[in-house]
């Protein structure tokens, strides 16, 4: 088993590692400066046209507040070749993309839901989303792993209550499929104005705000009936998050079969399962591919934290004695479900089975002088 010094030196390397190397891929090397390049005219003045559409040409007003137009507006142009098909390979890799970060938006809002983790850095996961969705997720997200790993090896946190409040959780779901998967939707919706899909574009950019807005709102306006004590998941009733599991599961998983199936039965060399979830050597390419490449380093990157915050947390359940069956099985299951049903599915099925040791044990660290547990 891993000492607990592996979990907060090398663990946190390697996350910081990702990080630094999505910096490059996503802000510093070819693929960003080409990209760059293509999307600078979208700040200047007169209309941008898209240069791989009919003469298409970029909406400039989405709210009417000209420093927020001019930020969706740069988003818009990046996510709209893949959102209206004009590059289909880059669509494809759009769809299974954003239906697998369910999933990782999920265990964020899960942990950040917990009673032990209130007000830690983990808990806002609003400005988390803010920073993700403007910088790039591969470079923030791996952080956010960082930042949780400091916050639980804080003395005697896994001798706290993991129970999340029950109004929140029950919310959890419709926020969920309404703030994210709502607009994901109807981002890649065929509509007849070109201008309506831009809008659409835009409407998905803060979707991850969307969840949280309706979460903390629908407790409120929905309050459950009974004592305090009742509006509290108990320790051994995972009902209430269950069925989000299960959902972000089903819906990431489906959609990453889908994919490959569309992949495997197309004669079109464009739309090969290399071309589509690979990023290759760059070489100066039309905007949509530059674009492509980014996207494709971003989705790798996000997904190769995530799995490995996922081999973190079995090294979690069996220091705390949650599991004895070793950390083989785990590890080779999970690894076999991201193979099988993709990384986002392969998340939220491991956290569905994680949920079920938090539920069955209390657990506990062995005591050391550094206070992790």
């Amino acid at each position: 088993m891993a000492s607990p010094a592996m979990r907060q030196s090398l663990f946190p390397s390697v996350f910081l590692g990702l990080s630094l190397m999505a910096v490059y891929y996503m802000r510093l090397g070819p693929a960003s400066t080409a990209a760059g390049e293509h999307l600078a005219p979208v700040t200047e003045p007169g209309p941008f046209v898209f240069a791989e559409s009919d003469g298409v040409a970029l909406r400039e007003t989405y709210i009417g507040i000209p420093a927020i137009d001019t930020g969706l507006s740069v988003l818009v142009a990046a996510f709209l070749t893949g959102a209206a098909g004009w590059n289909q390979a880059f669509q494809l890799q759009q769809i299974n993309f954003l239906f697998s970060f369910l999933p990782v938006i999920v265990v964020w809002s899960v942990e950040a839901g917990r009673s032990r983790n209130a007000r830690t850095a983990i808990s806002f996961t609003s400005l988390w989303a803010l920073f993700y969705q403007t910088i790039g997720g591969a470079v923030i997200i791996p952080l956010w792993y960082v930042s949780y790993l400091y916050s639980t090896s804080k003395p005697g946190y896994w001798d706290r209550s993991h129970e999340m409040p029950t109004p929140r959780a029950k919310a959890l779901l419709p926020a969920l499929l309404v703030g994210y998967v709502l607009p994901t939707i109807l981002m890649f919706q065929p509509f007849q104005s070109i201008w309506t899909q831009q809008f659409m574009v835009a409407l998905w950019q803060p979707s991850p705000l969307f969840v949280n807005a309706i979460w903390w709102l629908l407790p409120i306006v929905f309050p459950s009936k009974g004592s305090a004590s009742a509006k509290r998941v108990s320790s051994n009733d995972k009902g209430h998050l269950k069925p989000v599991y299960l959902t972000a599961t089903v819906i990431s998983a489906t959609v990453h079969i889908a994919v490959l199936a569309t992949c495997l039965r197309s004669e079109n060399a464009e739309l090969s399962l290399w071309n589509v979830f690979v990023a290759t050597k760059w070489e100066k390419r039309p905007m949509s591919q530059a674009l492509h490449f980014i996207f494709q380093i971003d989705f790798w990157i996000i997904f190769a934290a995530s799995i490995l915050f996922c081999y973190v947390a079995i090294f979690d359940l069996t220091a705390t004695r949650m599991i004895d069956v070793g950390m083989i099985k785990p590890i080779g299951l999970l690894t076999l479900c991201t193979v099988l049903l993709g990384p986002g599915a392969a998340l939220s099925a491991f956290w569905y089975w994680r949920e079920g040791r938090l539920s069955n044990t209390s657990g506990g660290f062995v005591r050391t002088t550094k206070g992790y547990r």
